[in-house]
């Protein structure tokens, strides 16, 4: 009989096409398990990548792999707390400017505030270095009497090349220099 005659070929077909059903279906199971196994690493470096490009520079993207990816999560780790301290120094640095830009405002408005002040004034008005003697500020209604910068103290009220000295006329500068504290004086 035919049949009996095909039957272990049939048995052996059959046999053989359930181990390569087995062996595909091993195979497609190992395959999705490597993929996972490889694409995994890749997906966590991927999502510290967002949570670190979304400012978030304390998340750690570090993984204990031994492979590429692990060494690229760890080079991550480290360059976000090179980035955080940069950040935290680019952040103290703009606020110092902020500050500065303040206290430099400040000083303009009190020194516009100054000048005004002076510039009201209807009699002639200088402030003197005592250092030096030179006239560091005057108001236009110093100018309009003849003052011409820059010039000293004693040459404009004494017409002199020398500070003043002696009996004939004490300086006040001379208790300035002495005491840091500032005079006022009128000359005609």
């Amino acid at each position: 009989d035919v049949e009996e005659v095909l039957q272990p070929s049939l048995v052996l077909r059959n046999n053989m096409l359930a181990v390569a059903l087995l062996l595909m279906a091993a195979a497609v199971l190992f395959a999705f398990f490597m993929s996972r196994a490889i694409t995994k690493p890749i997906l966590q470096l991927y999502r510290g990548t967002e949570m670190i490009g979304a400012g978030n520079l304390d998340y750690k993207v570090g993984t204990q792999a031994q492979d590429e990816i692990g060494e690229l999560s760890r080079a991550f780790d480290r360059m976000t707390t090179r980035l955080k301290t940069i950040t935290v120094s680019r952040d103290a640095l703009v606020q110092e400017i902020v500050e500065r830009k303040r206290v430099e405002e400040k000083i303009r408005q009190q020194r516009l505030f100054l000048e005004n002040t002076l510039e009201s004034l209807t009699h002639p008005f200088y402030v003197i270095d005592a250092n030096d003697y030179t006239i560091a500020l005057a108001n236009s209604a110093a100018k309009a009497a003849g003052f011409s910068e820059p010039t000293t103290c004693y040459a404009l009220t004494h017409q002199r090349n020398t500070p003043c000295e002696g009996a004939e006329h004490v300086c006040p500068l001379v208790d300035v220099k002495k005491t840091r504290k500032p005079v006022v004086c009128e000359h005609l």
